[in-house]
């Protein structure tokens, strides 16, 4: 891109359908694409780690939360384009993933567990890595 480095973040599960469009909707603005994969197996992994502008890696929830991890990732992540990237983006839904369909049932996190993944509009939220 054109001077400006970007970088996207984003939680991937069981998403195969939706990443070639997903990935082609960005491109024209995300220099990289850092996904981190959550033991998908419908094809993912094999997908993502066959294009070059992904830097592929596992989502280990560890038995934990996803919600919780999910949120931390979500805080804490992006911090890694920190001298590298001028911005960075990251993508999510109400769920934790591009699709919304590791938790999509208020009988697995209630609305407010979900919201605070999400955050406040349920929209992509940009960072400047540089502060």
């Amino acid at each position: 891109m054109g001077g400006i480095e970007v970088h996207l973040y984003a939680l991937v599960w069981n998403e195969r359908p939706i990443l070639p469009f997903f990935l082609d909707h960005y491109r024209p603005f995300v220099d990289k694409f850092y996904l981190f994969d959550d033991d998908s197996d419908d094809g993912s992994w094999e997908y993502l780690s066959n294009q070059q502008d992904v830097i592929l890696e596992r989502f280990e929830s560890d038995g934990a939360s996803f919600v919780e991890k999910a949120r931390q990732f979500y805080c804490e992540a992006w911090k890694a384009s920190r001298g590298s990237a001028d911005f960075t983006r990251d993508c999510r839904d109400a769920g934790g993933s591009l699709a919304g369909q590791r938790v999509s049932s208020s009988a697995l996190a209630p609305r407010e567990a979900r919201a605070a993944v999400a955050g406040p509009s349920n929209q992509s939220i940009g960072h400047d890595p540089r502060t």
